[in-house]
């Protein structure tokens, strides 16, 4: 394989790394701006945070370790001491806001710990990523007051897990 579209991936680190060994293989170059390293694929610019590498490693570690997919898919339960751990670990925290108690990990990194979480047990991922990205973390980075970002941020950053409601007319 001489060259991989980043464009419509998600990379995981394996390949980040093959990159970062042979970056005119892929058709990528390195670039330093503002003491961030990125990486400039066919002119598209992603950030390099080491601490993803981290948070990766944390999450597939527990998923793997602590995880049962069987036993949430078969009983559709989370034990307490799993939703305990994945808040320990950062897990519902990757997208919101390092000044709120978040992690503050960039899209794609986010992208990235979810696939990997998905190809573990795909209702967790669907559960970590609605708490994330529709549940009230991601409008609130989006649209809410300081006021309220210091209230309900580190809230949902350490303990408690968001909700979302979609109605229709004549929809269940």
């Amino acid at each position: 394989m001489s060259n991989i579209d980043l464009h419509n991936h998600v990379i995981p680190p394996t390949i980040i790394d093959a990159i970062m060994r042979d970056p005119q293989r892929f058709g990528t170059r390195f670039e330093e701006r503002d003491g961030k390293r990125y990486f400039n694929s066919h002119g598209r610019m992603a950030e390099l945070q080491p601490a993803f590498y981290s948070v990766d490693a944390k999450v597939e570690s527990f998923m793997k370790e602590k995880v049962d997919a069987d036993l949430i898919d078969r009983t559709s339960e989370y034990p307490d001491e799993i939703v305990k751990g994945l808040f320990e670990i950062g897990a519902f925290s990757i997208k919101m806001p390092k000044e709120y108690g978040g992690l503050g990990m960039s899209q794609m990194n986010y992208n990235r710990t979810m696939q990997m979480v998905a190809s573990h047990c795909g209702s967790t991922a669907v559960w970590l990523s609605g708490h994330q990205s529709i549940g009230v973390p991601q409008p609130l980075k989006l649209f809410r007051t300081h006021e309220q970002k210091d209230k309900y941020f580190p809230r949902l950053a350490k303990n408690e897990v968001s909700a979302f409601a979609l109605t229709e007319p004549n929809v269940g």
